[in-house]
């Protein structure tokens, strides 16, 4: 009786947890055939490989660079969307990794362009390559120089790291 109950219980335990194994083979496949398409430059491809909202940004995609070579690194599964972690092995490439957001849309697992923008954006990979624009000089006009013709006051802003 005892071994009986335990089984009833552990059973669908087991069935619930194997039910939630992930398959990703789905959106890694999309991605690899949006890979395949941006690498040979085949537009049409890449506009049925890419969510509605991302279709008008197809034409603007940059060309691959000579030796790119992408790889998947990781994958998984958050909600709605697969995100796949790449890296380019090309010593020469601009941006060596990235992640690339798979989406769901209408029953078909499409690369959405403009959410993987914006994950990069907030991912930035490696140390931060920030270019500083520090103004040498800021007009200031007083309130008793307006329309006196006399000069504005100007203040002098240094930056430092």
């Amino acid at each position: 009786m005892r071994s009986s109950l335990r089984i009833l219980i552990t059973l669908p335990l087991l069935l619930a947890a194997w039910s939630c194994a992930e398959d990703l083979s789905e959106p890694l496949a999309v991605y690899q055939q949006f890979q395949k398409a941006l690498l040979i430059e085949d537009r049409a491809a890449l506009r049925k490989l890419v969510s509605e909202s991302s279709r008008k940004y197809v034409e603007s995609l940059p060309r691959p660079k000579p030796g790119s070579r992408p790889r998947v690194v990781g994958a998984r599964r958050e909600h709605s969307r697969v995100y796949i972690d790449v890296e380019d092995d090309n010593p020469k490439a601009e941006i060596p990794c990235g992640t690339f957001v798979v989406v769901k849309e209408d029953g078909e697992w499409l690369v959405d362009l403009i959410q993987t923008a914006k994950q990069n954006l907030e991912q930035v990979p490696g140390p931060a390559r920030r270019n500083r624009v520090i103004p040498t000089e800021v007009p200031r006009t007083a309130t008793g120089n307006r329309g006196t013709g006399k000069p504005a006051e100007s203040v002098s802003h240094r930056g430092g790291r």
